[in-house]
């Protein structure tokens, strides 16, 4: 199906050496929001996600943070948080810069506390939770576009 993308969302999901993820989410919420005109990305390592990220406007990333885990390629969390908020800041036109959901198998106080630092939008446990995540999504459009999609 061909149409204009409404709103675009990257996803990543760690697979490399090592590690398999156990449930492939991101298929699902792809083709659970297509019709709804969302353009989904999906990124398996940190070079993906940065060479995305450069390409195309993003307005929500979904970020696993064991994404930084590979071992060819060493960015702690926080780190991977200020790039990825640094490649998109807010513009002159007043576009907001990408809302940021966290995904995380051990929500510790320090990564909660790092997540509101970075002004991190929600982070959500894993493994993830398809329901949860579409709510997230929805309350962030509420939140961030007034229940209207980006231009």
């Amino acid at each position: 199906m061909q149409y204009k993308s409404r709103l675009n969302l990257l996803m990543t999901q760690p697979q490399w050496r090592g590690f398999r993820p156990a449930i492939q989410w991101p298929q699902t919420v792809s083709r659970l929001l297509e019709p709804m005109q969302v353009q989904t990305f999906l990124a398996r390592n940190w070079a993906e996600t940065e060479s995305l990220v450069q390409r195309h406007e993003m307005h929500v990333m979904v970020l696993d943070s064991r994404i930084t885990e590979d071992p060819d390629v060493h960015v702690d969390f926080s780190t991977l948080l200020r790039l990825i908020q640094s490649v998109r800041p807010a513009d002159a036109k007043g576009e907001s810069a990408p809302l940021v959901i966290v995904l995380s198998t051990q929500l510790s106080d320090r990564l909660m506390r790092e997540a509101l630092r970075r002004n991190v939008f929600s982070v959500l446990p894993e493994p993830v939770d398809v329901n949860e995540l579409l709510d997230t999504l929805a309350r962030a459009l509420r939140r961030f576009y007034g229940d209207q999609w980006p231009a």
